[in-house]
């Protein structure tokens, strides 16, 4: 009962972190999650916005899209006022985070 307990804790705690976080940190956040629990280094957008989704209903699915296809990703054309450089394009809808 306790271990379940601990694990809503957890779960709760990483909500209220994710929900004060912008876009950007919580794609890289869910990108590092996955990385780890996955051994990848190479997901997909449907992947990368279902990991945030599970932790926080702050954004909605086509702003984790927008994010990781082009205001992160360095291969994407310039189209937004404010892009960052810490995605690339692998393939076809395939995404890795720059390290």
């Amino acid at each position: 009962m306790q271990d379940v307990v601990a694990s809503f804790a957890r779960k709760a705690e990483s909500e209220v972190a994710m929900d004060h976080q912008t876009a950007r940190d919580a794609i890289l956040e869910a990108f590092e999650s996955l990385e780890r629990s996955t051994g990848r280094t190479d997901f997909t957008v449907a992947e990368i916005s279902a990991f945030v989704l599970s932790r926080t209903n702050a954004f909605q699915s086509s702003t984790i899209e927008t994010h990781v296809r082009s205001r992160l990703c360095r291969d994407a054309p310039k189209n937004h006022p404010v892009i960052y450089d810490d995605l690339t394009g692998v393939s076809r809808g395939l995404y890795r985070r720059i390290v």
